[in-house]
């Protein structure tokens, strides 16, 4: 899914400042999702692109690389009109960011 010790190897930040970022890019991709969810049943391909093209960069930057190969493959299926590969593609990125939930609700519980 994604290697925690990795970004803050890179970022050097602590694991709390990672998750806070975690927590931030799950809210912002719900929102993106849902939003290119609707622009896609309202064939609004230039939103749909914009939202999913911003979400791909989040999760590339935090190093969420399931995530992030997700939204490539989705960006790239709008750009050509693949609708079964964008629905794939959507049902692993929601797996993967619930599990990255299910991570930060781990990290939270006592040990």
């Amino acid at each position: 899914m994604f290697d925690k010790t990795k970004a803050l190897n890179v970022f050097q930040i602590t694991e709390d400042e990672y998750d806070e970022l975690l927590k931030e890019f799950i809210v912002q991709a719900e929102t993106k999702i849902k939003t290119l969810e609707s622009a896609l049943k309202n064939g609004d391909t230039d939103t749909a692109a914009r939202e999913i093209h911003s979400l791909k960069g989040v999760a590339g930057n935090l190093r969420l690389d399931d995530c992030y190969q997700a939204a490539i493959a989705i960006e790239s299926a709008i750009q050509s009109n693949d609708k079964a590969s964008i629905e794939h593609w959507f049902i692993d990125l929601r797996r993967w960011i619930d599990e990255i939930c299910v991570s930060l609700q781990k990290d939270l519980e006592p040990g």
